[in-house]
């Protein structure tokens, strides 16, 4: 059925952390790959969307997640269009240990189509695209907004903008941005932790050359973090994210290395 797209992926060596968990930003390439595999099956690929004058952009996405695969699992990825929510295509996930069918965690991402000419998005009915949505389940109840800036962060590291980290659009890729906010952290903050939830809200795009500094802060409970990376010429954000953690024994809360 067209209406769903499903893959399986292995987990390379190359997409584990040091605790052989997939990381993050793998799981977000692993995302848009199947994203984009699906778009191209309904016609709303991305050189489709280039003849019609607009290319896509990921503006927000929300992962949660029970548990994380290793080192040459096979994860299988289930993803279909939800439905428009304001100028948002909603695209939902589903990963599932492909050999037990055990639910691994979901994801749901917010899509904007941006027109090529004005670089501005453009709503979704106006686009002139055909859009099709089934009548399928909703992953969770969140809902794309913006994070609300932290007044208290303090400066973690600074990184420039090089080859590797643009994409076909010559915009920083989303699954970098990702790997830009996690390594905020140290291997010592994941001790006796696992992040739970991770929420992401792409603000501005970033270009090469350009140098951006990682900021980190508490935003709630002990095992709630705010991170941030700030376009340094600026000042302003390019990309916020949230982190939630799932406690274990003996965990002393992340980010506890750096001076918050």
């Amino acid at each position: 059925m067209m209406d769903i797209f499903e893959e399986i992926r292995r987990v390379r060596g190359s997409d584990v952390d040091f605790q052989n968990h997939l990381r993050l930003n793998a799981l977000f390439q692993y995302m848009s790959d199947a994203a984009l595999n699906h778009a191209e099956q309904l016609h709303l690929g991305l050189f489709d969307l280039q003849k019609a004058g607009y290319f896509w952009v990921l503006a927000w996405a929300r992962v949660e997640m029970t548990h994380f695969p290793a080192f040459n699992d096979c994860i299988k990825i289930r993803t279909w269009p939800l439905r428009i929510y304001k100028r948002f295509i909603l695209r939902e996930f589903l990963f599932k240990d492909a050999s037990s069918g055990k639910e691994l965690g979901r994801a749901r991402t917010a899509w904007l189509i941006v027109s090529a000419e004005s670089g501005r998005s453009v709503q979704p009915e106006a686009s002139g695209l055909a859009f099709r949505f089934g009548n399928y389940e909703s992953v969770m109840s969140a809902l794309p907004e913006r994070i609300p800036i932290q007044g208290n962060t303090v400066p973690v590291y600074s990184r420039q903008i090089r080859m590797h980290d643009i994409d076909v659009n010559r915009h920083v890729n989303n699954a970098r941005y990702v790997e830009f906010l996690l390594d905020a952290y140290t291997p010592a903050d994941f001790e006796g932790g696992e992040i739970n939830t991770f929420t992401i809200s792409f603000l501005a795009e970033t270009r090469f050359g350009t140098k951006l500094d990682i900021k980190s802060a508490r935003s709630g409970p002990p095992e709630t973090d705010y991170l941030v990376a700030v376009h340094r010429e600026t000042g302003k954000p390019a990309v916020q994210g949230l982190v939630t953690w799932q406690k274990q024994n003996g965990w002393k809360g992340a980010l506890n290395t750096h001076e918050i």
